[in-house]
């Protein structure tokens, strides 16, 4: 949920300027010089522009599910799609899964 990525138990005396539930929004604000970002390591330090700037203070890990209609797991394209994400997600997961700190 969105509580529990709320930072003000960590950074008291924080003021939230801006906020967004789109992650791209949260990106490009973060690199427009909006102020401290949270976002998914995999989106903020490829290109090096957002860096991690608390990383002993804060370390966020969340478990995301696959949804589909009970009726859907019966249609072909269905599980091919979802196949292929669970592949591809278990694939990448030393990028998609921050190192520990």
């Amino acid at each position: 949920t969105v509580r529990e990525l709320d930072l003000a138990p960590v950074l008291s005396g924080m003021r939230v300027g801006f906020g967004s539930t789109n992650v791209f929004a949260q990106l490009e604000a973060t690199r427009q010089g909006a102020g401290i970002g949270l976002l998914h390591a995999f989106m903020g330090e490829p290109d090096g522009f957002v860096v991690p700037v608390l990383p002993s203070e804060v370390d966020f890990r969340l478990q995301f599910s696959l949804s589909v209609r009970r009726d859907s797991l019966s249609v072909e394209a269905v599980r091919v799609v979802r196949d292929a994400v669970v592949d591809e997600v278990r694939s990448r997961a030393s990028e998609l899964t921050p190192p520990v700190r």
